[in-house]
């Protein structure tokens, strides 16, 4: 069961261009609560560690900024128009089946349905910490698939794993 109670909002006077934030001595105060519940060291900021492993990254203690910074007055810069596509990542990655000819992928299983690679670009390989039990080493490929039933095209990020000796697909462009 659940019950709530409800009370009054604090009501405080904030500056002009500063975003409203908690009392810190409070916030300190969730953060240990928190820390509590999952452990001291999944509660922090995500700092990138300097290696192109993917997804690697360690927490670090977090701490606010204290000085929030007005909006400059510069002139806004012309906005150039692009396009900008964006990479959903699977986590985590999914396992599929490939089939290659001439070591290049020309058929994924993917979600239970064959797909029909069109396009593939790559390899482009990658490999670390071969001196630790950390060790990787992965041969990625952006292909572009069409399912056979139906047109559908989408892009994909495929990668074997040669240390799984498996192949997965690690997300879709969109």
């Amino acid at each position: 069961s659940l019950r709530a109670k409800t009370t009054h909002s604090i009501r405080l006077q904030g500056e002009l261009f500063a975003p409203s934030v908690p009392n810190p001595d409070r916030f300190q105060l969730t953060l240990a609560r928190i820390s509590a519940v999952v452990g001291h060291n999944r509660v922090g900021a995500p700092l990138l560690l300097a290696t192109h492993k993917a997804d690697a990254f360690r927490i670090k203690s977090f701490a606010p900024h204290t000085k929030i910074e007005p909006p400059s007055a510069k002139p806004i810069a012309k906005k150039i128009k692009s396009i900008h596509s964006a990479f959903r990542r699977f986590r985590p990655p999914v396992p599929v089946q490939v089939e290659t000819k001439k070591a290049v992928p020309d058929q994924i299983t993917f979600r239970e349905k064959q797909q029909e690679v069109l396009n593939a670009a790559g390899p482009w390989r990658s490999s670390g910490h071969w001196w630790d039990a950390s060790c990787w080493c992965r041969e990625e490929w952006d292909v572009s698939l069409r399912q056979k039933e139906s047109k559908k095209k989408i892009v994909c990020r495929i990668y074997f794993d040669f240390q799984r000796t498996r192949w997965y697909v690690e997300g879709i462009y969109d």
